[in-house]
């Protein structure tokens, strides 16, 4: 391999990439504290005994339409993002055994990562990431039509799925989250009483869910989507010259609003929801960032979005320690609005974290593993 490949320094980051990973990370944690909790697994009947469940029912419901599934599009976009500077930054011939080596290695930190939280994404992001390798040449054109034939595939796949199973929505963001065979009372004793044995038997039931070959054929349009797409708004110049203007936000969020009826009638229209709400987001920051008194609130956000793959692999540690019974033993057992409380003191306190270790080091832990093990070299890491 040669030695001309080289990371992305800090100085030559773009901006706004930073900032929504941040945010992104923000919404994915407050989507996943919900599982990570066990709040998702505890019987409705059980939830109304809970301190404030009126608090916790519109809690849910709005984590629900505004949270859950709206910030998983813009950081797998941002992945596509990623993907496609790459592609820009080394177009040598024999380029593409670089970036098979860059993806293997994503793999299997991500696969680490599962060993504690089978829900992660970046595995899949890796796995599916390969596919866009073919299409490391082609121009912003090529991925939007990529883009268009995925959406269709992925839309198409979950109408008929829905079609066949009369699926609704409702097991999605009702409390009951059961898995084939595991009464739920007995899930929540071995998690809160069963130490390591209680977290394995947590962790083998979500991967036999997660790794659902039914469920992942449905999902494999939708990142090869989301990817293209990303790869398209920034390799068109949309996101730097003009998402940041009020006209596409007053194109998106009323598409995301039509979506969210339409799953009234069918759950396939979800995607609709959540992708043009992450694309409203996404212009919504970028309009913000325009704005000198909003964007030094929004700048603090940058660190926290650089170390991406840190956080988000430190939000599953961190939670298991508090709510598995390895740890504090909370699954199960506090109130939906407590949980976004401790959510959000991890968010602050991770913000501050990568502020401080940012100021020392050029990348996040993981990153440097990552940079390390991808370039086949060593990489400056204290600044």
């Amino acid at each position: 391999m040669s030695n001309n490949y080289y990371p992305t320094l800090p100085v030559n980051r773009i901006e706004i990439l930073d900032v929504l990973r941040g945010l992104s990370l923000i919404g994915v944690l407050i989507a996943n504290i919900a599982i990570f909790s066990g709040y998702l697994f505890v019987p409705v009947t059980d939830l109304g005994e809970m301190s404030m469940s009126g608090l916790n029912n519109i809690l849910m419901t709005f984590s629900f339409y505004v949270v859950s599934g709206k910030f998983y599009p813009i950081f797998c976009m941002l992945f596509g993002i990623g993907m496609y500077l790459q592609f820009q930054k080394h177009k040598e011939k024999g380029s593409g055994k670089f970036f098979v080596k860059r993806l293997i290695t994503l793999m299997l930190i991500a696969a680490v990562h599962q060993t504690i939280w089978p829900g992660d994404v970046v595995f899949f992001y890796a796995m599916f990431g390969f596919l866009l390798i073919l299409f490391r040449k082609s121009s912003p054109k090529t991925f939007l039509i990529l883009s268009i034939i995925a959406f269709i595939a992925h839309f198409g796949g979950y109408y008929i799925f829905s079609l066949l199973t009369k699926y609704t929505p409702d097991t999605e963001y009702i409390a009951i989250f059961q898995y084939p065979g595991v009464d739920p009372y007995q899930l929540l004793e071995n998690v809160q009483n069963g130490g390591l044995k209680g977290t394995f038997f947590l962790i083998k039931a979500q991967h036999d869910f997660v790794w659902n070959i039914p469920r992942n054929i449905r999902l494999a349009p939708s990142y090869v989507l989301l990817f293209a797409l990303g790869s398209y708004i920034l390799g068109s110049g949309f996101l730097l010259t003009k998402a940041h203007k009020p006209k596409y936000m007053l194109i998106f969020f009323p598409l995301a609003i039509i979506g969210t009826f339409l799953m009234r009638f069918s759950y396939s229209f979800r995607i609709i929801d959540n992708l043009f709400a992450g694309l409203g987001i996404i212009c919504l920051i970028s309009f913000l960032l325009t704005k000198e008194r909003i964007k030094k609130g929004l700048l603090k956000l940058k660190p926290f979005g650089r170390m991406a793959l840190t956080n988000y692999i430190m939000q599953s540690v961190l939670c298991i320690i508090i709510f598995y019974g390895i740890g504090l033993g909370y699954f199960g057992k506090l109130p939906l609005y407590i949980i976004y409380l401790i959510g959000i003191s991890i968010i602050f306190f991770q913000i501050k974290f990568s502020q401080l270790w940012l100021s020392k080091y050029n990348y996040g832990p993981v990153e440097l593993v990552w940079r390390r093990l991808s370039y086949g070299k060593a990489v400056q890491f204290k600044k």
